[in-house]
């Protein structure tokens, strides 16, 4: 898998759709910030599924990935090579710890590492990152 001819602006695009969305479980979350970032670089689904949709809590997330085969959200990532996060790169991929101690799913931007929390949007330093992975 190869990063496509101006993912750059399409990594942008979806960055700046998510940042200026509220919180919704199934629209704006954190692995649909992952999803749609991952999709920009490589120009297609992020997974071997379609872009999950139809649920509106935690628990239907939880359960949209556990009819993919997934435990959890670290899980459906690991379909990416696992690298370092100190190697990451703008598109990549990557996971954090909530202060719940629960994972949220990200992907790297020009400005750090974004992600979904159900406050909004945030953006972090990569050095947050606890695994990161490389797309395309």
């Amino acid at each position: 898998m190869t990063r496509v001819s101006g993912w750059e602006r399409r990594l942008d695009d979806a960055v700046a759709w998510h940042a200026g969305q509220p919180f919704a479980w199934g629209q704006s979350d954190c692995f649909l910030v992952f999803w749609d970032g991952a999709a920009a670089c490589i120009g297609g689904d992020a997974m071997p599924w379609p872009r999950p949709k139809g649920y509106a809590t935690s628990l239907g997330a939880a359960r949209r990935l556990r009819r993919h085969g997934y435990h959890d959200v670290g899980a459906a990532l690991a379909v990416y090579p696992d690298i370092a996060p100190s190697f990451a790169r703008r598109g990549d991929g990557g996971l954090i710890r909530g202060p719940d101690g629960g994972l949220s799913a990200g992907i790297f931007t020009a400005r750090g590492f974004f992600t979904k929390g159900v406050s909004g949007p945030v953006f972090l330093s990569p050095l947050a990152v606890t695994q990161a992975f490389r797309i395309g």
